[in-house]
């Protein structure tokens, strides 16, 4: 039986990545094996209280959920300095990168990224747009080298159904879909649509690509 040293989930809201990454970590527990589990995405830390500040000064957007009420967020799309505020999100989520992932691995330990790189470059995307990839590719050189890489999908119906009192618009989901395909294929994630397989069927898979050749 093999340590795996990184696990990365990544996909849209609603896919099952918290409960495959709970799976995961309570097995690996279970073994011996010392885990921490990491969650980033976007608008962390700096970029979390500049928001905030933000939206008080008027800079809003309004999100029109297909079940959830209408609700009032920072837009970035609003901002007028778009550059300025990429690399706010970026000098903000660098630090978690270093204490979520790379301190714990320093320790000696495994860990489980419900959410991580990957998910702060589509998220970011979709709120600020091409200004972001120059960020993006710096992100992409932080996944620790052979992470075991997964993604999980599922139809746009499943994904409101799974999370319909979320605020999230139709073309957000829809742009998340999309974004986190392109990702499993250009970094040859295991992709697994979790509107197909079950709980059980998915982490069997995802057992099988850990230890494959072990």
């Amino acid at each position: 039986m093999i340590n795996p040293r990184v696990v990365i989930f990544f996909g849209s809201d609603g896919t099952g990545k918290t409960t495959q990454a709970r799976i995961l970590a309570r097995e690996l527990a279970q073994r011996g094996i010392k885990v921490s589990k990491a969650w980033i995405r976007g608008r962390h830390s700096l970029a979390f209280y500049l928001s905030q500040l933000l939206l008080k000064l008027g800079y809003q957007g309004f999100v029109i959920a297909p079940y959830a009420p209408t609700g009032k967020i920072l837009d970035s799309r609003t901002l007028p300095g778009k550059r300025i505020w990429s690399l706010i999100e970026f000098i903000s989520v660098v630090p978690l990168v270093i204490r979520r992932m790379y301190l714990p691995l320093l320790q000696g330990r495994s860990v489980i990224a419900e959410r991580y790189v990957i998910d702060t470059i589509v998220y970011n995307r979709y709120y600020i747009g091409s200004r972001f990839d120059i960020y993006a590719r710096i992100l992409l050189h932080l996944i620790p080298k052979d992470s075991i890489i997964i993604h999980l999908d599922a139809t746009e119906k499943d994904v409101f159904d799974r999370r319909k009192d979320d605020l999230m618009s139709r073309t957000f989901i829809e742009f998340q879909l999309r974004s986190y395909r392109s990702f499993a294929r250009s970094l040859n994630a295991l992709s697994i649509n979790t509107s197909i397989e079950s709980i059980d069927g998915a982490s069997k898979l995802i057992r099988e690509r850990m230890f494959q050749g072990s």
